[in-house]
């Protein structure tokens, strides 16, 4: 059955963990917390937004969530991340860097040489 006053509540899994968004009206976006907090790893929290659209075709339905600020489930996947970031980074200058990274531990541990 398609509805056209609201979005239901809908669970996602996805690379970013589990989110649930509430019924929402058409036309009004919904935050939820990050399962997994920021990927910069600060004190702010990061929300997935998405937004409820509707067309008179397919009815309601959420937009994908922006979940750019939201950290990974996997915990490999995000020192690949930082990782990621990090030889952004290093790449200012002549300097050599020894970059160590433990699967066991799950530590990402980055030395200049």
């Amino acid at each position: 059955v398609k509805r056209f006053d609201k979005c239901a509540t809908e669970k996602i899994t996805d690379s970013k963990g589990e989110i649930e968004w509430s019924e929402t009206n058409i036309g009004q976006s919904v935050t939820a917390v990050c399962p997994h907090g920021r990927f910069e790893n600060t004190s702010i929290t990061a929300f997935a937004t998405p937004e409820c659209h509707c067309s008179y075709i397919t009815g309601s339905r959420w937009s994908n969530p922006n979940t750019t600020n939201c950290e990974f489930a996997s915990v490999v996947t995000r020192n690949l991340r930082r990782l990621a970031v990090a030889s952004k980074q290093f790449k200012s200058g002549p300097r050599r860097y020894v970059v160590t990274m433990c699967i066991h531990s799950r530590t990402l541990k980055i030395q200049t040489m």
